[in-house]
C-alpha cells in the first residue's frame, strides 16, 4: 500500500477492490451454477432414458390387454369396469412419459413461456396423484381462484407441485400422521404471487431445514435421492423468477412459491 495516497484516494482505492471482489465472488459463484447445471443435464438425460425403458414395456403391455379384452366375453359391468382401469393407467403412464421429458429437457433454452391456468394445473397434479391420495386418506383442500393465471412454463409448475405434494403425503405416512391433511392456497403480496402448499405432517426436521434445497439432500431414510427439492427451486429460480422457500408451522411444513403474476 502506497502510504503517500490521500485519505479519499485510499477510500476509493479501498471501494474498487471490494467492489472487484465482489464481482468475482459473483462470476464464480454462476460458474459453480452453470457446472451443475451441465452436469445435473448430463445426468437426467441418462435417467430419463433408463426411466421410459421400462415405463414403454408397460404401455405396450397395456395395449396387448386391451386386445385381448376386445375379444374376451365378459359381462357389461366387468367390460366398463376394466375399460375405466385401463384408461386411467394409461392417463398416468402418458402424463408420466409427459413428465419424463419436460424432466430431460429441463435444462434446454428453446421453450416458450406461455399464459396458464393455476387452477386447472393444479387440478390435473391432483387427478394424477389421486390414486395415492385415496390410498393414504389424505384430505386435500385447495382453494385458488378458477380465474388466477400465470405466465410461465405449465408442465414444469405442475412438476413443481407434484414433488411438494407427493414429499407432504409420504413424511405423513412415514410418522402415521392421524387425519393426514393438505393445504393449498394462494394470496397476493404487491405484484407478487404466492403459492403455499403445508401439511399437518409435523414439518422439516431442523438438522436439515436449511440445506433441504440443496442437491443429494433428503429427509427420506429410505429411496430418497434428494433432488426433487433441488430441481424444484431451481425450476422456480431459473424458469420463473421466483423463489421457492420452507417454514416450519405448527401443523406441519409449509412450501411457498413466489412467482410474478
Amino acid at each position: 500500500m502506497d502510504l503517500k495516497l490521500k485519505p479519499e484516494e485510499l477510500a476509493f482505492q479501498n471501494d474498487e477492490k471490494e467492489k472487484r471482489t465482489a464481482e468475482l465472488v459473483i462470476a464464480t459463484d454462476q460458474l459453480v451454477s452453470q457446472s451443475r447445471h451441465v452436469v445435473m443435464g448430463e445426468m437426467i438425460a441418462m435417467l430419463t432414458h433408463q426411466w421410459k425403458q421400462p415405463l414403454t414395456a408397460m404401455m405396450l403391455g397395456i395395449g396387448a390387454i386391451k386386445m385381448k379384452h376386445s375379444v374376451m366375453e365378459m359381462s357389461d359391468d366387468d367390460a366398463e369396469f376394466l375399460n375405466t382401469r385401463i384408461k386411467k393407467i394409461e392417463t398416468m403412464m402418458t402424463t408420466q412419459d409427459q413428465l419424463l421429458s419436460d424432466f430431460r429437457d429441463f435444462f434446454h433454452p428453446d421453450k416458450e413461456k406461455s399464459l396458464f391456468n393455476l387452477n386447472d394445473s393444479v387440478n390435473s397434479v391432483l387427478e394424477i396423484l389421486h390414486g395415492l391420495v385415496v390410498k393414504h386418506s389424505v384430505e386435500i383442500n385447495s382453494d385458488i381462484s378458477k380465474k388466477l393465471k400465470i405466465f410461465g412454463y405449465d408442465r414444469e409448475m405442475r412438476h413443481v407441485v407434484i414433488n411438494l405434494i407427493k414429499n407432504a403425503i409420504d413424511q405423513m405416512v412415514s410418522k402415521s400422521v392421524k387425519d393426514p391433511t393438505i393445504w393449498i392456497s394462494t394470496f397476493m403480496n404487491g405484484d407478487l404471487l404466492n403459492i403455499t402448499i403445508e401439511d399437518n405432517g409435523g414439518g422439516v426436521d431442523e438438522s436439515v431445514i436449511k440445506t433441504i434445497f440443496e442437491p443429494y439432500v433428503s429427509t427420506k431414510s429410505l429411496n430418497g435421492t434428494g433432488l426433487g427439492l433441488y430441481m424444484s427451486k431451481a425450476i422456480i429460480q431459473d424458469h420463473f423468477k421466483g423463489s421457492l422457500e420452507v417454514i416450519n408451522t405448527e401443523k406441519g411444513a409449509k412450501f411457498t412459491i413466489t412467482v410474478k403474476k
